[in-house]
């Protein structure tokens, strides 16, 4: 473990769950990459919006763990809760575009994810506007 600086052993613990979770999530986005591509091979043009979520959100999961690295300064720390909540959110938006595409006879599916979205969204702004309130409390 070279080039980390040293914590205390539970916030050592919390960084590496960060950066394992944000790992595990990142192979199921390229698994659900290499799905898409290998099943739509012959028309990927159909499932061009799936590929570009999926897609995005395998970027920012590696970020994510990448950042872990850097998880001192609050800026960093603030990256990896942002990357993290809009590659899960870039994952919502790939099944929905999916549900609406490919079973559009399932009308019910499609809203679930709508309303998992809005619910994601509100929770996540919520949650980084408390984030923001303690990091700029935490910079007096």
């Amino acid at each position: 473990m070279t080039g980390r600086p040293r914590y205390s052993d539970s916030l050592h613990q919390s960084y590496m769950q960060m950066e394992n979770s944000a790992l595990v999530l990142a192979g199921f986005a390229l698994t659900a990459l290499t799905v898409l591509i290998s099943v739509y091979s012959n028309n990927l043009a159909r499932v061009n919006d799936m590929i570009t979520f999926f897609s995005l959100s395998f970027v920012l999961l590696v970020v994510v763990s990448l950042l872990t690295y850097f998880r001192t300064h609050n800026l960093f720390s603030f990256l990896c809760y942002a990357f993290r909540y809009a590659s899960v959110l870039a994952i919502g938006n790939g099944f929905l575009v999916f549900f609406l595409v490919e079973m559009p006879c399932a009308p019910l599916v499609a809203w679930i994810y709508v309303l998992f979205i809005i619910a994601f969204v509100g929770i996540t702004l919520l949650d980084l506007y408390h984030y923001y309130l303690w990091w700029k409390e935490s910079r007096r």
